[in-house]
């Protein structure tokens, strides 16, 4: 038998991979985008008490992912996903 899902990606929220450089996360976009991948993007965000760039990707068990760079620490939580493209 075949385990039935909860849902469509599961209980879990999202995964998180943090990068260093914005030159890498250029890379992942474009090689991720030339296979046909759902991509998100957020340049330059405020989100959980940090300044990111990021990515989310939703990947073939439809689980979200963060792909991001850190560039700073900032004082407040920001305001969470407000410039996707």
């Amino acid at each position: 038998l075949k385990p039935k899902r909860a849902c469509a990606g599961g209980p879990l929220n999202h995964l998180g991979l943090r990068l260093t450089r914005v030159e890498d996360l250029h890379a992942i976009h474009d090689r991720l985008k030339a296979v046909g991948a759902r991509i998100g993007r957020q340049d330059d965000v405020k989100c959980c008490y940090a300044l990111q760039t990021k990515l989310w990707i939703t990947d073939p068990d439809e689980t979200l992912w963060e792909v991001y760079v850190l560039h700073d620490d900032v004082p407040d939580w920001g305001e969470k996903h407000k410039k996707v493209k």
